[in-house]
């Protein structure tokens, strides 16, 4: 039987949904369908939208329909019924939010094909936190945290002269501080009832109570301080910290980059913390604020952290230039931070170190010489230590410009005058040969030298009274000859080559000229005869205008060569030869005089410095 009646129930249950089916499709008549599905609001106005509130969010719908409903897709911080037979209210309830507005759509379905998509919206979270407060019978400071997305208000404290608020609006999130007074009264409590209001929002009840005072007991004296910590930023500010006491107090700082004003009170009161910059980037800091009461045996101490600073590098200048000659520059660098310098380019600057370190460091920076007709530029890198800060120095030098020494091509050896007489020499010739003579030397005989005096009489005298020939008389000019070398020594470039004038010798100008006349004039040095002119020699002093001392800046000049300084100029080499014979046969040789004489060409002199390849 219960078989049968189960095979019944089933067969009258389909009956029922079909009967349902048919009379929601079907008008009276059997002609034409009937489907009614529409939500409305109390006034009976269609919607197809929601809005609720973050809080408490319950929004009451009607819907009308001919036919059951169901709830096939809806957002999960939504209850409802899930479906329905017929029209009635429906309600619809979110759950509070916590977070930014959110949004959804909740879709309705009939088994007559009816549907309603609804599109909600839930209001981002907004309240106090806390809702309420509670103060001792010594009053003091408490804080209200504001979360909201619009203007707000707290009416109310007019009534609550106990009590003051700071802001009482605001818009946005916001930070209330609240503080209440002592209480004196030993049998009331104090209650201030206000209203918090937010801009298109319902208005809330925040409560604020304050404990009745006790007389009956003595007052214990307290000291709270609120927060117990903070933490600075680098680049340094001020906080405020909440001194809630009923009794005198003071505050001092363990470390004299954090400051506090007041540093004594009496009672509830706000205290200021300054902390200055951070001078380095590298270390965070820590301080300790000490709170102490002559009444209260153990400080309040607060622990204070500050961040490091922000990186420092400071350079000046950060470009130096130097002459050619090169030098010294100062460079001042400084930083909150230990650094590397990298050079960049060359290395021919010097006077830096690295690594370098926190603090203000003067640097000499050095430069050589620059050998080279080309300016040039290096680069020093500095780099405080993990790479926070970078700048960088530019070093330029100019070019050399390369002073060339004077050319010396060499002594030139040229023959200028040549007599060759035969016998007979007569009165005549006498008087050619001593002009040749006076060319050479001067027209005072009493100058020339000595021997060339006693021969040119000896010749004379014999005219007419023997027979005379004059071998030669030859003259040959050497002229851009070195005559003397200051310098022993090549001279390296990059140096200064310093000569003394006035250590010229009649002796050194003697054997540089008597080594030239055996090689130029081919006349053997032990021939020579006669002196040369020692005021000749010292000339290059007095009538060439230079001074005992002379220098020449090497660094100027090419740096691939090697210098000397010389004495340069021209002196003639005279050879008087000839034969005197006395009359007779055979001819017998009465004198015979053969012998050079030098010349120094005063006006030629000149001091020149020369150069040579390396």
């Amino acid at each position: 039987m219960r078989k049968n009646s189960s095979i019944f129930s089933v067969f009258a249950v389909s009956l029922l949904l079909s009967a349902f089916s048919l009379a929601f499709t079907t008008g009276c008549d059997g002609d034409e369908p009937i489907s009614v599905f529409v939500a409305t609001d109390n006034s009976g106005k269609t919607i197809t939208s929601l809005d609720l509130n973050d809080y408490n969010g319950v929004i009451t719908i009607n819907l009308k329909s001919s036919a059951p409903w169901f709830v096939t897709d809806k957002p999960n911080w939504i209850s409802m019924p899930m479906e329905g037979i017929g029209s009635g209210a429906v309600s619809i309830k979110a759950i509070n939010n916590t977070g930014t507005e959110r949004k959804g759509v909740i879709r309705l379905v009939t088994l007559a094909g009816g549907q309603i998509n609804l599109n909600i919206t839930q209001k981002a979270f907004t309240s106090l936190i806390p809702g309420a407060l509670t103060f001792s019978s010594l009053g003091g400071v408490q804080f209200i945290q504001v979360i909201a997305n619009t203007t707000w208000s707290i009416t109310g404290l007019g009534s609550a002269g106990w009590l003051t608020m700071e802001p009482s609006a605001g818009n946005g999130n916001t930070t209330i501080k609240v503080t209440a007074q002592p209480n004196s009264s030993e049998t009331q409590e104090q209650i201030a009832i206000l209203t918090y209001t937010e801009q298109g929002r319902e208005a809330k009840s925040l409560v604020i109570a304050q404990e009745k005072g006790t007389a009956t007991s003595p007052v214990t004296p307290e000291l709270n301080v609120y927060p117990s910590s903070l933490n600075f930023s680098g680049n340094g500010e001020t906080k405020d910290i909440i001194v809630m006491s009923n009794t005198v107090w003071a505050v001092s700082s363990s470390q004299t980059w954090l400051k506090v004003s007041p540093t004594a009170g009496n009672g509830t009161q706000t205290v200021s913390v300054t902390a200055e910059e951070n001078s380095s980037a590298s270390a965070t800091r820590t301080a300790v604020l000490s709170f102490t009461s002559p009444e209260i045996a153990t400080p309040v101490d607060i622990q204070i952290t500050q961040n490091q600073g922000a990186a420092k590098l400071i350079i000046n200048p950060k470009q130096v230039t130097f002459g050619y000659l090169g030098g010294r520059e100062t460079i001042e660098i400084t930083s909150n931070a230990s650094y590397t310098i990298t050079p960049w380019g060359g290395t021919w600057a010097t006077g830096y170190s690295s690594p370098g370190f926190a603090g203000t460091t003067t640097i000499n920076l050095e430069a050589p010489l620059n050998p080279s007709d080309q300016a040039r530029t290096m680069t020093l890198q500095v780099t405080l230590f993990g790479g926070a800060m970078s700048e960088t120095i530019t070093i330029y030098q100019e070019k050399n410009p390369a002073k060339k020494a004077d050319p010396y091509g060499g002594a030139v050896v040229e023959s200028i005058d040549y007599l060759d007489y035969g016998w007979d020499y007569s009165w005549n010739e006498m008087k050619d040969l001593r002009t040749k003579i006076e060319e050479t030397f001067t027209d005072n005989i009493n100058l020339w030298p000595s021997d060339l005096k006693s021969a040119y009489q000896a010749f004379g005298a014999t005219i007419g009274l023997s027979l005379f020939a004059m071998k030669e008389y030859r003259t040959q000019l050497i002229s851009n000859e070195i005559i003397y070398e200051y310098t022993k020594s090549w001279v390296p470039a990059g140096t200064t080559l310093t000569v003394r004038l006035d250590d010229i010798t009649e002796m050194g100008v003697s054997q540089t000229i008597t080594a030239s006349v055996e090689a130029k004039a081919s006349v053997a040095i032990a021939s020579v005869s006669g002196s040369i002119s020692y005021a000749s020699a010292r000339t290059v002093t007095t009538t060439k205008g230079i001074g005992s001392d002379y220098s020449w800046d090497l660094r100027e000049y090419e740096q691939n060569k090697e210098y000397k300084v010389v004495l340069v100029g021209a002196y003639k080499v005279c050879k008087y030869e000839g034969y005197i014979y006395a009359d007779g046969v055979p001819f017998s040789e009465v004198f015979h005089y053969s012998v050079p004489f030098i010349k120094v060409d005063e006006n030629s002199l000149r001091i020149l410095l020369i150069s040579r390849d390396l």
